[in-house]
């Protein structure tokens, strides 16, 4: 297939999928398909392939969704392959676009990789330990305090 290069996902959320379609036998067929699926909202790219019997589809998974597509082939009289492979493969690319879906619309992650604050774990420190003394003796030193300072030699 000469369009399988502008076929690949650019965007961050593009997806790829190959629906087998038995019923395309002819290039007639193949025009019907390609016009009906691109005019779908977020459809990028549409190639049939007649001599494999499937149709490659590019589109944004935040815009569109297997789903939607594969109700137009119904509609135009072109249903996908109906066999346990091909409904497996649909669950799939369903639960992909709609984790995508998911992804782009979530809030941003924390920046720098550092978590939230509600979620930080406070360290324990054990008491009579040398960290806690020394933990300690810092706390006491930013108050002013002089108890539990040595003195130091001359």
């Amino acid at each position: 297939m000469k369009t399988q290069d502008s076929l690949k996902p650019v965007g961050t959320w593009e997806v790829r999928h190959r629906i087998k379609i038995p019923a395309l036998v002819h290039a007639a067929d193949a025009m019907v398909v390609e016009r009906a699926v691109s005019a779908l909202p977020g459809v990028c790219k549409v190639a049939a392939d007649v001599e494999k019997h499937q149709v490659i589809v590019r589109y944004d998974a935040t815009q569109s969704a297997y789903q939607v597509i594969v109700d137009v082939l119904e509609n135009t009289g072109f249903p996908p392959l109906d066999n346990w492979w091909s409904r497996f493969k649909g669950n799939w690319f369903q639960f992909s676009d709609t984790n995508a879906r998911d992804n782009a619309n979530a809030p941003p992650p924390a920046c720098c990789n550092r978590c939230q604050p509600w979620r930080a774990k406070r360290r324990l420190v054990v008491p009579g330990s040398r960290e806690a003394a020394l933990l300690t003796r810092r706390a006491l030193r930013q108050r002013g305090s002089k108890v539990g300072i040595r003195a130091r030699r001359p």
